[in-house]
């Protein structure tokens, strides 16, 4: 009898168990004012001059603050969080979550982290 509680909660947990995901976090400090930042996050014309194959949709938005978006790809979520560390100083951290297996987490890791390095540089010229 405790055996058939013991596989019967078993099932209900696997029942609820969510499939394994994986998440990239990539983070940089980029010379500009955040909201200069956020708009070139926020814009989709200023987004695709640093940022390819930017399907995304944009869920949430906290002005200056933070962007909740959806990856058309895989249908996969990304948080964009902004961090001033002054005046014309921000870090900006891009949290992808839901990413199905280690081979896309690897790509998505190396999309994030060139994008925002093109971002950088845009903001310096």
């Amino acid at each position: 009898m405790i055996r058939q509680r013991i596989e019967k909660g078993r099932k209900l947990a696997e029942k609820h168990h969510l499939p394994r995901s994986h998440q990239v976090i990539v983070s940089n400090i980029i010379k500009a004012p955040v909201s200069l930042l956020y708009y070139m996050w926020k814009n989709d014309k200023a987004r695709n001059q640093w940022m390819s194959n930017s399907g995304i949709i944009i869920r949430k938005a906290s002005r200056n603050h933070s962007l909740c978006m959806v990856w058309l790809n895989n249908q996969s979520g990304v948080e964009v969080y902004f961090f001033p560390l002054g005046d014309n100083e921000c870090q900006v951290t891009v949290q992808h979550n839901q990413i199905p297996d280690l081979k896309e987490e690897l790509k998505m890791r190396e999309f994030w982290s060139k994008s925002l390095e093109r971002l950088d540089i845009i903001m310096r010229t």
